[in-house]
């Protein structure tokens, strides 16, 4: 039988809930600000942050961002595994 992802699931507590809609809102966030016209607002050579053109620099620290935003949900989300759940060892 197949389950359902815990994400769709309707047995979300409040916490839960907000956790996963502002990760939903900054992940839009992210897309926004990657696409145009926000993007263009960031796509000269200059100035060179690191030395590197602006426009790269931009792209990489928004993948960082949303690397530590995904390492946050997932440390969140192990640290509230309950332990009858698949994927979690058992004691004995």
């Amino acid at each position: 039988m197949r389950k359902t992802p815990r994400f769709f699931s309707s047995r979300l507590d409040p916490v839960e809930r907000r956790v996963y809609r502002a990760a939903v809102v900054f992940f839009l966030g992210v897309f926004c600000a990657v696409v145009w016209p926000a993007y263009s607002w960031f796509s000269g050579a200059e100035p060179r942050p690191l030395g590197i053109p602006l426009s790269f620099f931009y792209v990489i620290v928004i993948i960082l961002l949303s690397f530590v935003a995904l390492l946050l949900l997932f440390v969140w989300e192990g640290n509230r595994r309950e332990p009858d759940e698949p994927g979690t060892q058992g004691e004995g």
